[in-house]
Protein backbone atom coordinates (compact mmCIF):
# COMPACT_ATOMS: atom_id res chain seq x y z
CA UNK A 1 0.00 0.00 0.00
CA UNK A 2 1.02 3.61 -0.99
CA UNK A 3 2.61 5.73 2.21
CA UNK A 4 0.56 9.01 2.31
CA UNK A 5 3.93 11.23 3.41
CA UNK A 6 7.10 11.20 3.93
CA UNK A 7 9.13 13.34 6.91
CA UNK A 8 12.45 14.99 6.02
CA UNK A 9 15.35 15.94 7.73
CA UNK A 10 16.29 19.58 7.17
CA UNK A 11 18.30 22.07 7.83
CA UNK A 12 16.74 25.57 9.36
CA UNK A 13 17.91 27.73 6.74
CA UNK A 14 16.86 25.22 4.10
CA UNK A 15 13.43 24.62 6.27
CA UNK A 16 13.24 28.47 6.21
CA UNK A 17 13.69 29.29 2.58
CA UNK A 18 10.54 26.52 1.32
CA UNK A 19 8.26 27.95 4.25
CA UNK A 20 9.21 31.62 2.90
CA UNK A 21 8.52 30.19 -0.79
CA UNK A 22 12.28 31.05 -1.90
CA UNK A 23 13.25 27.43 -2.59
CA UNK A 24 11.31 25.75 -5.11
CA UNK A 25 13.78 22.49 -5.31
CA UNK A 26 15.14 20.05 -2.75
CA UNK A 27 18.00 18.04 -3.48
CA UNK A 28 18.17 14.90 -2.34
CA UNK A 29 20.18 11.82 -3.18
CA UNK A 30 17.34 9.80 -3.06
CA UNK A 31 13.79 9.75 -3.93
CA UNK A 32 10.36 8.05 -2.20
CA UNK A 33 9.02 5.40 -4.42
CA UNK A 34 6.16 3.95 -2.23
CA UNK A 35 3.96 7.61 -2.20
CA UNK A 36 1.19 8.14 -3.76
CA UNK A 37 2.25 11.40 -6.02
CA UNK A 38 1.20 14.19 -5.28
CA UNK A 39 2.60 13.66 -1.28
CA UNK A 40 2.95 15.56 1.61
CA UNK A 41 6.87 15.79 2.85
CA UNK A 42 6.57 17.15 6.49
CA UNK A 43 9.43 19.38 7.46
CA UNK A 44 11.29 18.47 10.63
CA UNK A 45 13.74 20.88 11.62
CA UNK A 46 16.93 19.11 12.92
CA UNK A 47 18.94 19.58 15.69
CA UNK A 48 21.85 20.85 15.11
CA UNK A 49 20.53 23.62 13.41
CA UNK A 50 16.87 24.12 15.03
CA UNK A 51 14.70 23.60 17.23
CA UNK A 52 14.47 19.59 16.39
CA UNK A 53 10.55 19.61 15.97
CA UNK A 54 8.03 19.33 12.72
CA UNK A 55 7.95 23.25 12.03
CA UNK A 56 6.28 22.52 8.54
CA UNK A 57 4.90 21.29 5.14
CA UNK A 58 4.85 20.88 1.39
CA UNK A 59 3.54 19.59 -1.21
CA UNK A 60 5.94 17.56 -3.49
CA UNK A 61 4.09 17.10 -7.12
CA UNK A 62 7.05 15.73 -8.78
CA UNK A 63 10.93 15.40 -9.32
CA UNK A 64 13.45 16.03 -11.35
CA UNK A 65 16.67 13.36 -12.31
CA UNK A 66 19.59 14.21 -12.63
CA UNK A 67 22.26 11.83 -13.51
CA UNK A 68 26.15 13.00 -13.10
CA UNK A 69 27.11 11.82 -16.51
CA UNK A 70 24.03 13.80 -18.40
CA UNK A 71 24.92 16.89 -19.45
CA UNK A 72 22.18 18.97 -18.96
CA UNK A 73 21.61 22.68 -20.34
CA UNK A 74 23.48 24.87 -18.65
CA UNK A 75 20.49 27.07 -18.81
CA UNK A 76 18.51 24.18 -17.36
CA UNK A 77 20.90 23.94 -14.60
CA UNK A 78 21.00 27.16 -13.82
CA UNK A 79 17.01 27.57 -12.80
CA UNK A 80 17.34 24.00 -10.84
CA UNK A 81 20.14 25.76 -8.90
CA UNK A 82 18.36 28.62 -8.65
CA UNK A 83 15.10 26.95 -7.27
CA UNK A 84 17.06 25.14 -4.86
CA UNK A 85 18.42 28.31 -3.59
CA UNK A 86 22.43 27.38 -5.11
CA UNK A 87 24.23 28.83 -7.26
CA UNK A 88 25.17 26.13 -10.37
CA UNK A 89 28.54 25.66 -9.11
CA UNK A 90 27.21 23.73 -5.92
CA UNK A 91 24.68 22.01 -7.62
CA UNK A 92 27.54 21.16 -10.35
CA UNK A 93 30.05 20.06 -7.33
CA UNK A 94 27.11 17.22 -5.86
CA UNK A 95 25.98 16.06 -8.87
CA UNK A 96 29.77 15.31 -9.83
CA UNK A 97 30.10 13.49 -6.25
CA UNK A 98 26.83 11.41 -6.12
CA UNK A 99 25.73 8.84 -7.91
CA UNK A 100 22.50 11.15 -9.28
CA UNK A 101 20.53 13.39 -7.10
CA UNK A 102 16.70 14.26 -7.33
CA UNK A 103 15.09 17.87 -7.35
CA UNK A 104 12.07 17.32 -5.32
CA UNK A 105 9.18 20.11 -6.55
CA UNK A 106 8.14 22.50 -3.40
CA UNK A 107 4.62 23.97 -3.88
CA UNK A 108 2.28 25.29 -1.21
CA UNK A 109 4.63 25.30 1.76
CA UNK A 110 2.91 25.72 5.17
CA UNK A 111 4.14 26.80 8.54
CA UNK A 112 3.35 25.49 11.59
CA UNK A 113 1.94 28.14 14.09
CA UNK A 114 3.54 25.76 16.72
CA UNK A 115 6.27 23.06 15.76
CA UNK A 116 5.19 19.71 16.56
CA UNK A 117 7.12 16.53 17.85
CA UNK A 118 8.10 13.68 15.93
CA UNK A 119 5.87 11.51 18.41
CA UNK A 120 2.72 13.25 16.19
CA UNK A 121 3.81 11.82 13.19
CA UNK A 122 3.86 7.87 14.91
CA UNK A 123 7.73 7.50 14.78
CA UNK A 124 10.31 8.10 17.55
CA UNK A 125 13.68 9.07 16.30
CA UNK A 126 14.48 11.65 13.39
CA UNK A 127 14.97 10.06 9.97
CA UNK A 128 18.79 10.41 8.46
CA UNK A 129 17.59 11.83 5.22
CA UNK A 130 13.74 11.07 5.21
CA UNK A 131 11.54 8.51 5.92
CA UNK A 132 7.69 7.34 4.91
CA UNK A 133 4.92 8.21 7.49
CA UNK A 134 1.90 6.35 7.64
CA UNK A 135 -0.62 8.78 9.14
CA UNK A 136 -0.18 12.08 7.93
CA UNK A 137 -1.36 15.03 10.31
CA UNK A 138 -3.31 17.30 8.26
CA UNK A 139 -4.59 16.40 4.43
CA UNK A 140 -4.05 19.53 1.66
CA UNK A 141 -5.56 21.90 4.62
CA UNK A 142 -4.01 24.93 4.98
CA UNK A 143 -2.96 25.97 9.01
CA UNK A 144 -2.54 29.42 9.61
Amino acid sequence: MPKQAVLLSIHRTHAERILDGLKTFEIRSTIPKHVRWPYTAYLYETKTSGCGLVIGQFTCRGYIFMEPYAKLNPEYMKKIADGACLTTEELTYALDHADYLCAYSVSDPIRYPSPLPISQLGISKAPQSWCYVENPLFKEEKIC
